[in-house]
């Protein structure tokens, strides 16, 4: 068995306090997604899953840096609920030109601050497929997505990440607010 232990902090300036002290009294949050089309894929597919932020850009420059040869489909994952109130709104809108103009499959839901929630996304995406497609993930959006997307390729075949460059802002960010903590194992039946 290995075990997997990952940690990423909020920047405290993101965090008001009677926000703060609010989270700190829920529970761990599990978002599910809405249901997907359970029929498999075509040979000819590839399908490529993608947690967005708040930056659209970046998902219209994958989707055009995609291979012109070879037909993708594209699932885009929003982070919802997201790590603060009416962020999801900041995400649709960026997102929302591109979710009309390019060939999007299918748009689902998992918990900004929950890589299990991402994790079990990707699971269900990738028992639908056709096995003999590619099966890439993007994790555009936040960390606990990069975190489910990093874990979930370490454990299954033939699943590849793809990570793009993007430029930093300034005074997006500062300080060190809460700090997750999650845990993870594999059991080894599968790529660990």
């Amino acid at each position: 068995m290995i075990d997997y232990l990952a940690a990423f902090p909020i920047p405290a300036n993101l965090l008001p306090e009677r926000l703060r002290s609010l989270l700190q009294s829920l529970p761990i949050l599990r978002f599910g997604w809405r249901s997907v089309v359970s029929q498999k894929m075509p040979n000819s597919v590839g399908s490529v899953t993608v947690f967005v932020g708040f930056e659209g850009a970046r998902l219209r420059n994958l989707i055009a840096d995609s291979e012109p040869e070879v037909l993708k489909r594209f699932n885009v994952v929003f982070g919802i609920p997201p790590f603060k109130t009416e962020w999801e709104t900041h995400s649709l809108m960026e997102n929302a030109s591109i979710l009309l103009d390019q060939q999007v499959e299918e748009i689902l839901y998992a918990g900004a601050n929950n890589p299990y929630s991402c994790y079990e996304v990707l699971l269900m995406l990738y028992k639908a497929r056709d096995y003999s497609s590619s099966f890439e993930v993007a994790p555009l959006g936040t960390k606990p997505a990069a975190i489910a997307s990093a874990l979930f390729a370490a454990e299954h075949r033939g699943v590849s990440v793809r990570y793009d460059y993007p430029r930093r802002s300034q005074g997006r960010s500062s300080g060190v607010g809460k700090v997750h903590l999650f845990t993870a194992w594999c059991d080894g039946d599968v790529g660990c």
